[in-house]
């Protein structure tokens, strides 16, 4: 049957009228991946269409997607692909109710699953699935360079918008080699390294400064200073007239304090729910942590949603990563 990369290359030459998904709420792994499938599947002469159910955020309004991007299957009109390509999503919900419906129900002749992350259940008849990639957009540079493409123009920088979203600016620990090579080959190919980061680090707005200046502020420490935690206060983001994606990246910060290895960062998901984002350096596994909870991640970048208000949270999350860091002592 062949490698996976080599059956979606194949699948990509012969078919048509594709549409390109990721997770709901994307970050610039999924939007990323999701521009640069849709700039080869152009470069090749195919239909494409893109799906989010959350849209583009505001703050990733800049990138080139390529294609139009629907929030709602009923938007495609006329348009009736064939093939769905899920990029970034390990889980068919993280899709979101509508379009996990529309695979359960067969609506597509083939699924195409790009991912970095593990997740059950397994869907997808065509799965190329590498836990240990640092990033999908690592995956789809690799698909578009076995296709002849460059890594060049719009499709280069939106795999290189998914490389320093998922490293943290090449600063984790999933940041190998490959990365850096990737990333040279996109800059070598044109990448105007001073526009790309106006667009994107240089956007901030003022009430999303004193947002973050007031979570720095109720920044905690636990176990011996070797948990870092924040927690968002109910109300805080409708205070500066912000939603959670202002909320972006705050949690790697956690792991810049002095003698941490874990950062906890929890805010509102609705009534009684909580968002928790978790990071470790590279002693920790949080991804261990959020399974238990019924999350999932990286080692070193893992989350979970819980049915339990922020407090309540913290109190869960607490131990658990007393236990993972037990014995490490501050470095």
């Amino acid at each position: 049957m062949g490698e996976p990369k080599d059956r979606i290359a194949r699948l990509f030459r012969e078919a048509d009228d594709f549409l390109v998904v990721a997770h709901h709420n994307p970050d610039g792994d999924a939007l990323g991946a999701t521009a640069a499938l849709a700039h080869l599947l152009l470069f090749l002469g195919k239909r494409v269409r893109l799906y989010n159910e959350s849209g583009v955020p505001e703050d990733l309004a800049w990138l080139d997607l390529g294609a139009p991007l629907i929030s709602r299957l009923a938007d495609l009109h006329d348009f009736t692909p064939r093939v769905a390509v899920i990029a970034d999503c390990a889980e068919p919900n993280r899709t979101g109710g509508e379009f996990a419906a529309a695979l359960a129900a067969g609506r597509f002749s083939h699924v195409v699953v790009i991912d970095h992350h593990t997740g059950t259940p397994v869907f997808g008849d065509i799965r190329w699935v590498e836990p240990h990639a640092a990033a999908a957009c690592l995956l789809v540079g690799e698909l578009a360079q076995s296709m002849g493409h460059d890594l060049s123009g719009p499709l280069g920088e939106a795999v290189y918008l998914g490389l320093v979203s998922d490293t943290g600016s090449f600063t984790f620990a999933n940041t190998g080699a490959d990365v850096f090579d990737m990333a040279a080959v996109i800059v070598r190919q044109g990448l105007d390294l001073d526009s790309f980061t106006a667009r994107r680090a240089n956007n901030w707005t003022l009430p999303r400064l004193h947002v973050w200046g007031e979570l720095f502020c109720g920044t905690k420490l636990a176990h011996d200073g070797q948990v870092a935690y924040a927690v968002v206060p109910d109300g805080l983001l409708e205070q500066y007239g912000l939603d959670n994606r202002a909320l972006e990246e705050f949690v790697s910060w956690l792991r810049r304090l002095r003698g941490v290895h874990v950062g906890i960062f929890i805010r509102p998901d609705g009534p009684g729910k909580s968002k928790v984002s978790l990071r470790s350096s590279s002693e920790v596994d949080v991804q261990k942590i959020a399974a238990r909870l019924g999350g999932g991640g990286h080692k070193n970048a893992a989350g979970v949603a819980l049915n339990a208000p922020v407090n309540e949270a913290l109190h869960i999350l607490l131990p658990l990563a007393g236990d993972a860091v037990k014995g490490l002592g501050r470095s």
